[in-house]
């Protein structure tokens, strides 16, 4: 799924909420938040985030912990 994820421009954030496994009120709290490290693109009342600094943000994280 990954793959296929991280081949699009552009996420939705039920995309998102997917792959970090967050409810749906909690992604959009996330990606809201003032402080959150992932670009978002807004679209009138739509959110969409771009894919490769997602995936970027999430491998970074996964090289902090290991």
């Amino acid at each position: 799924m990954n793959e296929e994820l991280r081949s699009k421009a552009v996420l939705t954030v039920e995309e998102v909420q997917k792959v970090l496994r967050l409810g749906r009120n909690k992604s959009y709290d996330f990606l809201n938040d003032k402080d959150c490290p992932i670009p978002t693109i807004r679209v009138g009342h739509q959110i969409r985030i771009p894919s490769k600094q997602f995936f970027d943000w999430l491998d970074g994280l996964g090289a902090a912990i290991s």
